[in-house]
């Protein structure tokens, strides 16, 4: 399969975002990230937070599903960093689905440091986030999302530095037949 497009799934503070960037400099693909158009729709619309989309009842879940379904079936190549996509348990042609996982110590020690927090602070701040996020997708997607049998490819990062990560990705990608030719 020559894989034109890679799909990028996980839990908050798993290094989705990281590899996303490393592999749009790797590959010098074009990239789409759910939570930069999630910025842009707030601004568009004129609202503060994403709880603001939910208190008005607008429902963006079936747009952004749509969006990533063109992005996935068309000819061009892409990354995608998504955190989760209701329709991952239907494989599409030439994609990589990628799916992060990483210890609940990790992902606190993560969200600390990038939040310039502790470790305890973030234990409460992230885990009632995801909680609260786990719920609602729960609602959208009724199935396991995160389970590793609707994934090509999964990568526990806990103990990975983002090299690793990166490297696992790219060294699957050549090992597919059709290579995809990168740079790095």
């Amino acid at each position: 399969m020559d894989i034109t497009k890679i799909i990028l799934c996980g839990r908050r503070c798993t290094g989705k975002t990281t590899l996303f960037w490393d592999l749009q400099k790797a590959l010098n693909w074009p990239i789409f990230s759910i939570s930069e158009y999630l910025r842009e729709y707030l601004h568009r619309h004129n609202l503060k937070s994403l709880d603001e989309i939910d208190k008005r009842n607008f429902d963006i879940s079936g747009d952004i599903d749509d969006r990533l379904e063109r992005l996935l079936t068309t000819p061009d190549h892409v990354v995608i960093d998504a955190r989760v996509y209701g329709k991952i348990r239907q494989p599409v042609a030439q994609v990589l689905r990628v799916l992060l996982t990483a210890s609940e110590d990790a992902r606190l020690k993560r969200a600390a440091y990038r939040e310039g927090s502790t470790v305890e602070v973030q234990k409460k701040k992230l885990l009632k986030r995801e909680a609260d996020w786990m719920e609602k997708m729960k609602t959208l997607y009724p199935f396991e999302f995160f389970s590793p049998e609707y994934y090509d490819l999964t990568i526990d990062t806990s103990d990975k530095s983002p090299r690793d990560v990166c490297a696992a990705v790219l060294k699957r990608l050549q090992t597919d037949p059709g290579n995809v030719v990168f740079s790095g």
